[in-house]
């Protein structure tokens, strides 16, 4: 072999190695300094279920909820159906539902502190919680339809986070193109490596590293989460009265999240409360300050869950409706 190529040959290996010698370093400091870091993102609980077109809970899960800052780390218990409910809770017996994404899933607090758990406490019915990570009104819809022949008679609500279900669903489905969570490299790069997992949990609060990663095409957003209030609006309404049509529910009420402190600076709130009120969904609208977040992650603090159940509960003891168990 020409010498030329054999030192070409030899400096590859060599760069290989060394690359390979820091990623393992970094892997092992990471595991180190992170040691909760199998519970930074939802790859961990969550598979996308072919079948049903939406993501599931892996059922029987157990493992936790953590923060890449620090600001929490709680226990993650899914029942048997791959939700997250005490085990002796089931929809059958319910006579309240609740749908939602990881506002309503109580990502960052303990199960007996998600609002679901605290409106239970409250009406002293059991409430059975459908909500998981990663989905919007399209998954509800697809969450819910399996079930929607025991559904007659009981009370459903229905979480909406105003910066991420406020989408173009005329397009199906609706975002698509903006989930990375069933890319094969990265759900296997979360599930195994903790510098995976710290670099997207780093990544995923810094607006100018998302931008960036937009602009790559590893989050673009689709026409779905571009398009202009005039077009999300109605479409996220037309969506939440099928929803509402899937079964004779006794009421649907309407749980908004406002958007997260430096997010969507536009009237969404406004627009999408009269036009939900317009047709004829009851509407339930914490008001929640930055203190109420968790402030890097964004996500509800027990109090605001607490916040929320009461006046969910005050909502319900208006209702001339009562949930069929």
């Amino acid at each position: 072999m020409h010498p030329a190529k054999s030192n070409i040959l030899k400096n590859s290996a060599l760069l290989v190695v060394s690359v390979c010698i820091c990623l393992a370093l970094i892997e092992a400091v990471c595991r180190f300094a992170y040691p909760n870091w199998p519970g930074f993102a939802p790859q961990h609980f969550l598979f996308y279920d072919n079948q049903l077109g939406t993501y599931q809970g892996r059922p029987g899960f157990s493992g936790q909820l953590a923060s890449a800052h620090d600001e929490f780390s709680v226990s993650l218990s899914l029942d048997a159906a791959g939700y997250r409910n005490p085990p002796s809770r089931s929809p059958q017996t319910a006579g309240i539902w609740v749908a939602g994404d990881s506002f309503a899933f109580g990502w960052g607090v303990e199960q007996n502190e998600t609002f679901a758990a605290r409106l239970a406490e409250q009406r002293g019915t059991d409430v059975y919680n459908f909500a998981l990570p990663a989905t919007d009104l399209s998954d509800y819809l697809k969450i819910l339809t399996p079930h929607k022949d025991i559904a007659a008679g009981k009370i459903l609500i229905v979480s909406i986070t105003l910066e991420n279900d406020i989408l173009d669903y005329r397009a199906a489905p609706a975002t698509s193109s903006t989930r990375n969570i069933g890319a094969t490299a990265m759900t296997w790069g979360i599930r195994y490596s903790a510098f995976i997992n710290v670099l997207v949990a780093r990544l995923r609060h810094n607006p100018t590293a998302a931008a960036f990663a937009r602009r790559i095409g590893l989050m673009t957003p689709n026409q779905s989460s571009t398009a202009p209030l005039e077009i999300s609006i109605p479409a996220s309404i037309a969506v939440l009265e099928k929803i509402r049509d899937l079964s004779a529910f006794s009421d649907v009420l309407v749980l908004l999240v406002p958007p997260r402190p430096a997010m969507h600076s536009d009237d969404r709130l406004e627009r999408f409360t009269r036009e939900a009120s317009n047709a004829g969904f009851t509407l339930v609208a914490p008001t929640v300050d930055r203190s109420e977040f968790f402030p890097l992650d964004g996500h509800w603090t027990p109090r605001t869950h607490e916040h929320a159940a009461t006046l969910l509960s005050a909502a319900l003891a208006k209702t001339k409706n009562r949930p069929v168990n």
